[in-house]
């Protein structure tokens, strides 16, 4: 089955994130898959030019915030989704027929200014209180990074990555989206406001549906059992909105690409794809 077309556009911000299969809690926050995660996604980024604005690894994906500065998106999602696959495995000492959904790129949603990008940090940090991981994100360890000026630091995974050219260290210090658009100060006061509102309302949202709190300890060691929520989380519903508000756009888009790859296998190699087209352009030589 092939995934939709996506537009790749360079310098563009994004919420980026993928769901473990059948939503498997396979990503304890315990230090070695906290290490491992950091050392793909942060070598990821050096090596395809990305930008990284903020992370979290929860127990069944991961979101990340970032710029994508060359549009080499397509490279770094399938460098880390292949390299954690293998980690997971090895580290349960299992083979699963699939560690992510099938036939399902990464969902990626654009955000077109600061004020989208706030508001997507802020339920991203406000992600582990909402699904009753702990009572509050500063208890979180491991597995969350949402300020800038935090550094992802994480040393290169005993028996993985024997070729040389993987550094044994990696450290990427995050940086803020839209730089140009507040100084760095308001940023910071704005992103731990909303920060501070959101955990608030999570909390207050898992008091109202009776969610019992895993806490930290019994999360790092798995002695928890955990139910699948039925509701969508608060940033799922953002990014919807998201979608909905960029609808007519991207059916816009669409509409040239699907006309451009009709024309393009009726034989016309000079046909005119849309902005953004990774694939055609990248392995067929098209324009765009």
């Amino acid at each position: 089955m092939v995934t939709p077309a996506r537009t790749i556009v360079p310098e563009t911000t994004l919420v980026l994130s993928r769901r473990i299969v059948e939503g498997r809690p396979l990503m304890s926050p315990s230090d070695r898959m906290w290490n491992a995660f950091q050392y793909v996604v942060g070598v990821g980024c050096e090596m395809f030019d990305l930008r990284l604005h903020a992370v979290s690894m929860g127990l069944e994906g991961y979101e990340v915030v970032l710029t994508d500065v060359l549009g080499r998106r397509p490279e770094f999602t399938r460098f880390v989704h292949r390299q954690l696959s293998i980690m997971i495995q090895r580290f349960l000492g299992v083979k699963l027929p699939a560690v992510w959904e099938p036939n399902r790129a990464p969902e990626e949603d654009v955000l077109v200014d600061v004020d989208e990008a706030i508001k997507a940090i802020a339920l991203i940090h406000a992600g582990p209180v909402e699904a009753g991981l702990v009572r509050s994100t500063s208890n979180m360890r491991n597995g969350v990074m949402t300020s800038p000026g935090e550094v992802l630091s994480a040393t290169k995974p005993e028996g993985f990555f024997h070729d040389a050219k993987f550094p044994e260290h990696v450290s990427l210090t995050l940086t803020r989206p839209f730089e140009t658009a507040l100084r760095d100060r308001e940023y910071s006061q704005e992103l731990d406001r909303r920060c501070r509102d959101e955990e608030a309302r999570a909390r207050a949202s898992a008091r109202d549906r009776g969610q019992k709190i895993i806490g930290w300890r019994r999360l790092v060691t798995g002695r928890h059992r955990r139910k699948r929520r039925s509701e969508k989380s608060a940033l799922h519903r953002f990014r919807v909105v998201l979608r909905i508000a960029r609808r007519e756009t991207l059916m816009r888009w669409q509409k040239a690409y699907r006309g451009a790859l009709r024309a393009f296998n009726d034989g016309d190699r000079e046909s005119q794809f849309p902005a953004g087209t990774y694939w055609m352009v990248k392995f067929h030589g098209c324009r765009c």
